[in-house]
């Protein structure tokens, strides 16, 4: 039997039950009683293991570029026609396992913009 241990801390409390002084003695010795029997009832029926985790659908993101301007240009030379990019990099912490990434947009509350060169 899987469960001979649990079973017999059950028949032990139960025993210390019957003997026991009424007062604190009696009542520590039902409390124990009850951890026992729910010691075996968890062993008799164990509990369902955890679903597989099923990652959340993505949510897409916008970003919307509405002023784009280079504060920093190079000098006037060979190099002079500056291409400037603009990089975004977003994260939800509360994802775990593999995250897909594609396009997406994203617009500033502040109304503000975003750029460097």
């Amino acid at each position: 039997m899987a469960c001979e241990t649990q079973q017999k801390a059950v028949e032990l409390a139960q025993e210390a039950v019957d003997d026991a002084e009424p007062g604190t003695q009696k009542a520590k010795a039902i409390l124990r009683l009850n951890n026992a029997k729910a010691a075996l009832a968890k062993c008799l029926n164990p509990p369902p293991p955890p679903p597989p985790f099923v990652p959340a659908p993505p949510v897409p993101l916008t970003l919307t570029l509405t002023t784009f301007e280079c504060l920093d240009e190079n000098d006037p030379g060979p190099f002079e026609n500056d291409e400037p990019y603009a990089v975004v990099f977003a994260v939800d912490l509360k994802i775990v396992g593999p995250v897909s990434y594609g396009n997406g947009q994203f617009k500033n509350d502040t109304g503000g913009s975003f750029g460097w060169c």
